[in-house]
């Protein structure tokens, strides 16, 4: 089993743990060598169950708010929002009311559909639930290492999504997720490399794997550029570019 199918195995294990009254810790004691990368993700799902009771109380109708959720949701990919700290009282509503319909959708959708968003690509109709799911973890994380690995979670998973997009034959998708998995790197690296974290062997490991990815990027587009039809070659020679 690859690493990333084990960590979409330890994932579900872990999620499964939660539905059934274990706290995070105890999730994550089974798969000790994940739990960096897995902990950002339980909890965020604590954190939405928490607002739960919250959210149902509002009296929404999801029959009704749902396509607008979706459409919402599919903005969040193309938005330049900065979470913190707010410039403006409109800035601050605009974030909430983002930030809210993350929540109502989260809420409204059960586990498994979210666990089944974690393998959309682009171009599926779950994509902005997996998109949802990235920056909700991102507004949780505040520790700089395990933002980091956030980020580097998310170039893992926009590496993964170019050689299925390959496969699919979703050619017009690719540069835009190239650009998606080098900003997410990008992010990592900007953070690994602040004054008081970047002298740390935690941020030194985290700075290889980041740099590893981008490699891994270069191989895979130069490897499946071959492959490609002489038509589509020429839109995307440009993502080779290192």
């Amino acid at each position: 089993m690859d690493e990333e199918n084990r960590f979409s195995t330890a994932l579900d294990s872990c999620l499964s743990a939660i539905e059934t009254g274990k706290d995070i810790e105890e999730a994550l004691a089974v798969f000790p060598d994940l739990a960096n990368r897995l902990r950002p993700e339980l909890q965020t799902v604590i954190w939405l169950q928490k607002r739960k009771e919250a959210v149902q109380s509002a009296n929404f109708n999801p029959s009704l708010s749902r396509p607008r959720l979706v459409y919402a949701l599919r903005q969040i990919k193309t938005s330049k929002i900065v979470l913190f700290p707010w410039s403006s009282i409109r800035s601050w509503l605009a974030q909430a009311a983002v930030l809210g319909l993350m929540l109502l959708m989260f809420f409204q959708l059960s586990l498994s559909l979210v666990r089944a968003a974690m393998v959309a690509i682009p171009g599926d109709l779950l994509y902005p639930i997996k998109q949802a799911e990235e920056q909700a973890r991102l507004a949780v994380t505040t520790d700089k290492i395990q933002r980091a690995s956030v980020y580097i979670d998310i170039a893992h998973q926009r590496l993964s999504e170019i050689t299925d997009l390959f496969i699919e034959n979703r050619y017009q998708y690719l540069e835009s997720t190239n650009t998606n998995l080098r900003q997410a790197a990008n992010n990592a690296l900007a953070i690994l490399n602040s004054p008081e974290i970047r002298t740390s062997s935690k941020a030194a490991d985290l700075t290889v794997e980041v740099e590893k990815t981008l490699d891994n990027r270069q191989a895979a587009l130069t490897a499946l550029y071959g492959s490609l039809p002489e038509n589509v070659r020429a839109d995307i020679s440009e993502l080779l570019v290192p």
